[in-house]
């Protein structure tokens, strides 16, 4: 499965930042109809999203994601309406409350999939864990929908609910965020993806957080501001070290195991098939850029 390093947030409103966003280099971008948007200006963005995407038709990357009001909002069917469109990678739901909310919702996609002409399935969702109860039913929730492609985990929403707030090392989101990944991976869908921090400025904490999302298992982060997303294709992407070591591995082990061996070391570290395994997701990973 490929995976999304970076998705950039955009708002759904801000016709200056929709004209620039595509060109930031991000894997793809997250136009949101959510937060960013003023109440005032819901109905205003939802046609500046349906001018964006049909203006990127047929333009394969960055992906396009819609980032959704909630259910407890009474916007997420006309959000629903304005983000089902082709061209449309993922929509983004976000103030979930059960895993029954996630299929209802799923639902109204395959409906204006049909409605529409577009292949059913074909878009995918990305679900936002923003409350604890949504997080301790994550194992059903994964598996509400087969369009389910992640999760992004914590962030302020998920603080609120706990009643604390998103601290520099999100240590209020850790068992969750761990959790997460552990549940991904169980139900076979992407490793998830990791919140961004709000304060655009220190970029010496974003990378210690993203360091560490990524020896949790996370597959990339998301961004708020295009300065933000150096720092995530650096972390997640295999370094010059990570790719020379996994092509010494891969070169080893066949010269290795055409003798019949299967166990040897490599630079000092005993490598056996765990190790081929994690060598060859390197170079995939190296791969897809």
């Amino acid at each position: 499965m490929e995976r999304t390093r970076s998705l950039l947030f955009a708002p759904g409103s801000n016709e200056r930042i929709l004209a620039k966003v595509f060109d930031c280099g991000s894997d793809a971008v997250d136009l949101d109809l959510e937060d960013a948007v003023p109440t005032t200006l819901k109905e205003q963005a939802r046609h500046m999203v349906r001018t964006v995407i049909a203006g990127r038709r047929g333009r394969a990357a960055p992906r396009i994601v819609v980032r959704v009001n909630g259910p407890d909002s009474g916007l997420t069917e006309g959000d629903l309406d304005a983000a089902v469109q082709p061209g449309v990678w993922a929509v983004h739901f976000t103030k979930m409350r059960t895993a029954e909310d996630v299929r209802h919702f799923a639902a109204a996609v395959d409906e204006r999939e049909r409605r529409r002409g577009l292949p059913i399935g074909g878009i995918s969702v990305i679900l936002s864990v923003d409350s604890a109860h949504l997080a301790l039913s994550l194992p059903a929730v994964v598996r509400a929908t087969p369009r389910m492609y992640c999760l992004i985990v914590g962030g302020a929403d998920f603080a609120n609910d706990l009643g604390t707030q998103v601290s520099d090392d999100m240590l209020e989101s850790l068992w969750t965020r761990s959790y997460a990944v552990l549940v991904s991976r169980d139900a076979g869908i992407a490793p998830p993806l990791h919140p961004p921090p709000f304060n655009f400025d220190d970029l010496e904490g974003f990378y210690r957080n993203l360091r560490a999302a990524r020896k949790l298992g996370f597959q990339g982060g998301v961004a708020l501001h295009p300065k933000q997303l150096g720092p995530i294709h650096e972390v997640f992407a295999p370094s010059a070290e990570e790719i020379a070591w996994a092509r010494e591995v891969l070169e080893t082990f066949r010269a290795q195991e055409a003798q019949g061996t299967a166990a040897f070391v490599v630079r000092g570290r005993f490598i056996d098939y765990a190790l081929v395994k994690q060598a060859e997701d390197v170079l995939r990973l190296a791969a897809e850029g």
